[in-house]
């Protein structure tokens, strides 16, 4: 190894502007700083904001800004999402509304066509009954026709 020809290490004392003083070794008796880990806000947990030209209260406004925006886009997506649901819901009950009419008017139907295939047997029977007894007035026995039927039953 070379000699005289590394630096010569000798303790030294840190200043810091907070009043803060340590020891350490280096090439310098003295050394003077203007922040430590005393006073540095990443050590203390404290924020100072040193504002040059307004880039603070810039940089705020326009954090500020898009805050605001991404809570607009929030509640503009909840409200369409509850308005698609509200849509699907009256869809919904607009269906079983229409089902349930045509339930009933599909059983509407088959009662007047019960209702009308009753009446039909009625007449028919009177109408058998009536020549039955003009046929013994007579003195024929023959026996009457059976009468087609009205019409097919509604499909369920």
């Amino acid at each position: 190894m070379k000699a005289n020809i590394h630096p010569k290490y000798v303790e030294c004392t840190v200043v810091c502007g907070c009043g803060e003083t340590f020891k350490t070794r280096s090439t310098r008796e003295r050394i003077a700083v203007e922040i430590c880990s005393h006073c540095h806000p990443f050590f203390t947990g404290k924020q100072k904001f040193v504002d040059t030209a307004g880039m603070v209260e810039k940089f705020q406004r326009k954090f500020d800004r898009v805050a605001d925006a991404v809570a607009a886009k929030k509640k503009k997506d909840e409200d369409d999402r509850k308005a698609k649901l509200a849509e699907h819901a009256k869809k919904i009950e607009d269906d079983r509304r229409r089902k349930e009419e045509d339930r009933k008017k599909k059983s509407a139907e088959r009662d007047a066509w019960a209702v009308r295939q009753a009446q039909a047997a009625a007449e028919k029977a009177k109408a058998e009954q009536d020549a039955a007894l003009s046929a013994e007035a007579r003195g024929e026995s023959a026996p009457p026709e059976p009468a087609a039927p009205e019409g097919d039953a509604p499909q369920a």
